[in-house]
């Protein structure tokens, strides 16, 4: 999540399965009668926040594969597509090309005749949790999202 809004009606989303699952006791309901009350009663007392089922907004991915066949790119949050043992489900053959930095794509770069100050631009796994934590700090004391 990159912005206020959508931080904003995400955690509106999760309060309304939270007062169906608790005030309500509709432990098995997702996106029911309950659910649809909770949100319509969010939206009436503050109509900037949309609790919808359907984002209508492009995820934007830390990590992405794309298809060497098809094309088709696949974003996780996290490293968790393994290309080394898996294929493509859309065209089912294709090898999956991680389009972010990787340790054997580093190798290679070290391996290269680049200059060293290049290489040191891939983030690693700590220094991307770093920027979460801040991020989330920041997004969760920010007065713009308590509004």
């Amino acid at each position: 999540m990159d912005c206020d809004e959508r931080i904003r009606n995400t955690l509106s989303h999760e309060m309304c399965h939270l007062a169906t699952w608790v005030i309500d006791d509709k432990i098995n309901e997702h996106h029911g009668k309950f659910f649809k009350t909770w949100a319509s009663r969010v939206m009436k007392i503050h109509p900037d926040i949309d609790v919808s089922i359907k984002h209508n907004y492009e995820i934007s991915y830390p990590f992405e594969w794309e298809c060497q066949l098809c094309s088709k790119v696949y974003g996780r949050f996290s490293k968790s597509i393994r290309p080394d043992e898996c294929f493509c489900g859309a065209c089912k053959t294709g090898v999956l090309i991680p389009l972010f930095p990787t340790k054997q794509s580093a190798h290679a770069v070290q391996n290269s005749s680049e200059p060293k100050d290049k290489i040191s631009s891939s983030e690693s796994d700590s220094d991307l949790e770093d920027v979460a934590v801040k991020f989330l700090t920041k997004a969760l004391t920010s007065t713009s999202i308590v509004d």
